[in-house]
């Protein structure tokens, strides 16, 4: 589905690299966290993932970031809009169109969609995310948690099978963050792969099958299974002065 291969980047100017051979590997029916302080470069690694390098200009790229298979910069926007789904830390700057209605077609229309699939499409979108079925409601009336969960379910409703979400939760109270992290996960088991960056472990640990922590230097420290932790696991977030609580130490019932 995604694997990434000695995945760097080095910003132009910049003394140092954001990231250093990062390697890790998605497979169909998976939810990975990915973990780590602020400025340590996990959305640079998004982005990549995504093959939105172009957007950090002209910094110096090693590895490659493969999307089945494919060199994920190789894929055509319409290739790349069936195959995968890309949310970004802002939901305001991703949306592109007028209205609730518009802005999920956009993302089907762009996949290959016909009118009528689109059309059967977008009330049950919304419905997902908990978003009352107000198509023609115009997107800057939303608030920022409706806005979040607009570009998810516009992300999700294409079909994707490989989901890139940049901190999903950070607009959403808990109990919207329980229900969006039960659709990705209901996602997963049906089939996609999603990596997910965010700080609120405590409501994605649950659901996850792998964290992954990424070090200050842009080097991943550790990743395992995301319940029970293993000790290397512990060992990076003592580092870091992460808490393990004790739901992590546990393995699933």
């Amino acid at each position: 589905m995604l694997r990434l291969e000695g995945l760097g980047y080095t910003y132009p100017s910049a003394a140092a690299p954001t990231l250093t051979d990062v390697s890790l590997q998605l497979t169909p029916g998976t939810l990975t966290l990915l973990t780590g302080p602020s400025g340590c470069g996990k959305s640079t690694l998004l982005r990549l993932a995504a093959g939105l390098s172009q957007r950090h200009g002209q910094g110096r790229v090693s590895g490659s970031a493969l999307v089945g298979g494919v060199n994920v910069e190789a894929l055509s926007p319409a290739e790349r809009a069936r195959q995968l789904a890309f949310v970004s830390q802002e939901p305001g700057d991703q949306l592109l169109t007028g209205t609730l209605g518009d802005e999920l077609a956009f993302g089907m229309e762009s996949a290959g969609f016909d009118p009528a699939e689109i059309n059967a499409a977008l009330a049950p979108a919304l419905s997902r995310v908990g978003l009352p079925v107000e198509l023609e409601r115009s997107t800057r009336a939303l608030s920022g948690g409706q806005a979040q969960r607009l570009v998810v379910a516009a992300a999700m409703v294409a079909g994707a099978k490989l989901l890139l979400l940049d901190e999903p939760l950070a607009m959403l109270d808990p109990a919207g963050a329980a229900d969006l992290m039960r659709q990705l996960r209901a996602a997963c088991d049906e089939g996609a792969a999603a990596l997910l960056i965010e700080h609120r472990l405590e409501q994605c640990l649950p659901y996850a099958d792998t964290l992954v922590i990424l070090g200050g230097d842009g080097v991943v420290l550790a990743q395992g299974a995301a319940r029970p932790l293993s000790p290397e696991l512990e060992a990076a977030m003592g580092r870091l002065g992460l808490d393990a609580p004790e739901l992590w130490r546990l393995a699933p019932c």
